[in-house]
Formats: structure tokens, sequence, C-alpha cells
């Protein structure tokens, strides 16, 4: 299997991804976080916003005293759902559908592979599998705008037939309609499949374009592969090409219109430097997002590659961004952020400059103690960890800002999710505080909300997150 994956919870695809929906004012806008949830990770969403990933549980009663439990999950705007696999196989997901249909695999991870389809029927998820075309294993691994789902089977060394799926049509081997006998990697939002070696469109399978010839002169390239790349309706390319002396990632762009290459960033990603490397996106108008070992947005139709943190709010930690997945059209982004030490699961929003009456989060201060459990209520532990935060709310100015309703949430290094609230003194400031287990490691806040009757919460500014290990 190919290095380059294109999915963060994917078994097959996808370690880190980034991308922005277009050139123009958006590729400007400011992004702030949305938690979407406290333990786990994200890489995927659809239009409407709901979110792939892994979220990560603990089966005891004191977390970190046993062996946490990864769970394929979905978070709509119902809630969280939990994916289904027959029973010893977990689900791997590559692609998502506006309307939330998901597309992937169930495995074992070693042996057992066979393409899934999950669809939504009555606020659940209900598991179809496609089939195996008389191979050993099969793969989803896309979904196109009109919902045909494209994946291929395999007997390892023997055999490959790539497919297409359909709730009504069943499973077709797109090689006996004249499609290559090689594996289907993905499909543009019109039908523009990539394999192997070729591009077709699932309207006309049999007439198969070879993927273009590495760029000539200066460094050597390898043949591009559909697994490095996604493609647009236009068939513009954006994914990697790998350096043949270095045994690194490039990322380029292939336009057609043109028949040229264009690098978009220098410097690579050496194989096994365990640096993310991925591309997430190509748009209609050729803007790329991937992860050349940290996240980047080339803007189409021929912009090189800029570090997305670039844009990440002030308010937060940039070197917390691990990695950007899917976004809308809007410019809303799946991500992952680290907080305490931990990867969290988070939208990033744009957001515009607040002028006039705007509340700011000044400062945050946090404390940690170890207090007996006679001191507090009880924890279930002999000692308890007390943790602290004083937050600062001002105008504009700099003056403190009273009754102010504050919203934040305490997260540690396990699953601790816990949203408090309070409301600023005349001093312009707040407390809250978390009791907790003693060994749950980093206590980090993360300031969601300043709400008063005439203000607006600017998240552009100031300092929205925190952390402690509590002493």
């Amino acid at each position: 299997m190919n290095a380059v994956k294109r999915l963060l919870f994917s078994s097959r695809r996808h370690l880190a991804l980034a991308a922005l929906c277009c050139a123009g004012p958006l590729a400007a806008q400011t992004l702030a976080v949305q938690l979407v949830d406290t333990a786990g990770s994200a890489g995927l969403m659809n239009e409407r916003g709901d979110v792939v990933g892994s979220r990560v549980s603990y089966p005891c009663q004191v977390p970190g005293t046993c062996i946490p439990e990864t769970t394929a999950t979905v978070w709509t705007a119902a809630g969280r759902l939990t994916l289904p696999a027959p029973a010893g196989l977990k689900p791997s997901v590559a692609a998502i559908a506006a309307d939330g249909t998901l597309v992937g695999n169930v495995t074992d991870g070693f042996v057992t592979f066979r393409a899934a389809v999950w669809q939504l029927v009555g606020g659940a998820y209900v598991l179809t599998e496609p089939g195996l075309m008389g191979l050993q294993q099969s793969y989803a691994t896309g979904i196109d705008s009109s919902g045909r789902v494209v994946g291929y089977a395999t007997t390892p060394f023997v055999s490959t037939r790539p497919f297409v799926w359909t709730a009504a049509g069943g499973l077709v081997d797109l090689a006996s309609a004249g499609a290559p006998a090689e594996r289907a990697f993905s499909v543009s939002p019109g039908g523009l499949v990539l394999t192997d070696r070729f591009s077709f469109h699932l309207d006309n399978p049999a007439v198969a374009t070879l993927l273009p010839a590495p760029p000539v002169g200066g460094q050597s390239f390898f043949s591009p592969t559909g697994n490095n790349f996604l493609v647009n309706d236009h068939g513009d390319l954006g994914g990697f090409l790998i350096n043949v002396s270095r045994a690194a990632y490039y990322l380029h762009r292939w336009q057609p219109t043109t028949a040229t290459w264009q690098l978009l960033d220098p410097l690579g990603i050496v194989q096994g430097s365990g640096l993310g490397v991925g591309v997430g996106r190509i748009t209609d108008n050729s803007t790329i997002g991937a992860t050349v070992g940290k996240a980047v947005l080339a803007a189409g139709p021929d912009g090189l590659a800029q570090p997305v943190a670039d844009r990440l709010s002030p308010a937060y930690p940039a070197n917390a961004l691990t990695s950007v997945g899917y976004f809308t059209d809007a410019g809303v982004f799946v991500s992952n952020l680290v907080l305490g030490g931990v990867a969290r699961a988070v939208k990033l929003v744009p957001i515009t400059p607040c002028v006039g009456a705007c509340l700011r989060v000044q400062s945050i201060t946090m404390t940690g103690t170890v207090v007996p459990r006679s001191r507090r209520n009880n924890c279930g532990q002999p000692q308890c960890t007390l943790v602290t935060a004083t937050i600062k709310v001002t105008d504009v100015n700099g003056n403190p800002q009273a009754k102010v309703q504050v919203g934040a949430r305490f997260m540690n290094s396990y699953t601790l999710d816990s949203a408090v609230t309070g409301r600023t003194t005349s001093a312009g400031t707040v407390v809250l505080q978390q009791l907790g287990y003693v060994g749950s490691g980093t206590v980090s806040l993360l300031v969601e909300s300043a709400a008063r009757t005439g203000w607006v919460f600017d998240k552009g500014v100031g300092t929205l997150t925190a952390t402690v290990i509590p002493q």
C-alpha cells in the first residue's frame, strides 16, 4: 500500500489534510475554533457540517486505568452517532456524501477487508456491504454527487476489478464495461474516476485516459498514481509526485488545459520522516489543500502552498494545529487541534474583525492542586485535583466588563468534557473550577462564549485557551 494516505482515521488513506474553498475573500479570513469533541480525531465533513472521525473512550470507572477504546463516529446536528460493523470487524471510512452517506470498508486490519456503505435511516446508520465480486477483498473508496459509489475488489497478486455501486442498480463490474482492471481510488463530484494509472468517467468507462507523465528536467519523479491524487470535474489533479532519488513527496498541481505540472511546495517530505503527508481536496477552480509536514493551502488556479496555521486566530496557539480536513464551500473546516497535549476534534470557522462593542478575553490564569477528598466533594479517590481558571473580560480599550456570561469547557488527557459558565464581576473577572481525578494529566480550558446584550464576542484577539498540570 502506498504511503501517501488520504484519511486521518482510515486504515488505508489520509493521515492529514488541509484545504480552503476558493481564491478570493475567504482565503484571507481568520479562523476560530468550534469544538466537536474532546477525545478523538476528525478528518471528513460534508456541506451540512456532519463530521466523521474516531472517538476515544475508557471502559472503566477511572480513566487511565484501562486500555482506551476507539470508535468510528459521526457527529451530526442531531448528536453523536456510532457506525455499525459485523462482529470482530471495525469501520474504516473513506468518504462522506452531502446527505451523510458514508463509504469505506469493514476490516479486521489484517486479512478481512469488505466494501461498506453506511446510510442514514431513521436517525441511525445502517450498513450495506456491496460485495466481493468473487474475489477476496473489496474497498469502497469514493462517492460522487449522484450517489454512485466507486471502489474495487481484489485477490492480491491475482486479480483486481473496479466497481460502481448504487442502491438501485447494485454492484457493477466496471472492467466488464471496458474500464482498466485497476484499483479505483477516488471520484470527482461529477463522476471522473482515478485509478492506478488512468482516469475515466463513470458515464463512459471504456474511454480511459492515461495519467500525465511526470515533469521533465530538474528533479526526476515516478509516474503519478491515482492513490496520491484527487481530481476535479475538469480533470485537474492535486497531489503528490514521488522523487526518485530522495524517495520524497512533493505537492503538485496538474492542469490539462495547459498540460503543465506546477510544483506547489519546494521542500517536500522524505519517506519515513514521520511527518504528515496527504492531499485533502481539489475544488472546481483548482484550489488544493494538503499536508506537507504542515497543513497548507494552494489557492486556484495557480497559487502556491501557504500554511493554514497563518489564518488561525492568535487567540489560539498556532502550533497546536495538527491537520485541517474537509471544508465546506463557506470555508468551515474540520480539523484537529492539540490542547493540553491531546488532539481535539474541532471545526475552524471563518470570522470577521469585530468593531464597536466587542468583548475580549484579555487573560486566563489557571492553577491546579491536589487536595484531600475530605476538603472537597467526593471525586471517587482519596485525593482529588482542583483546577481553577480566572478569566478576565474587557472591551477593545482594555476596560474590565462586568455581568458578562462566560461559557468554557474543561478537558483533560482522557475524556473529561465539563461545560462551565459564570458571570464576570465589576473587575471583569470570573472564576471557574473543576474537581477531578488525580492522575488525569494536563487539564486544558477552552473559552467558547462571552455574552452580554448588545455586545459581540471577539474570537480574533486575546487568549481563549490555557492548560495546567495539577501539582
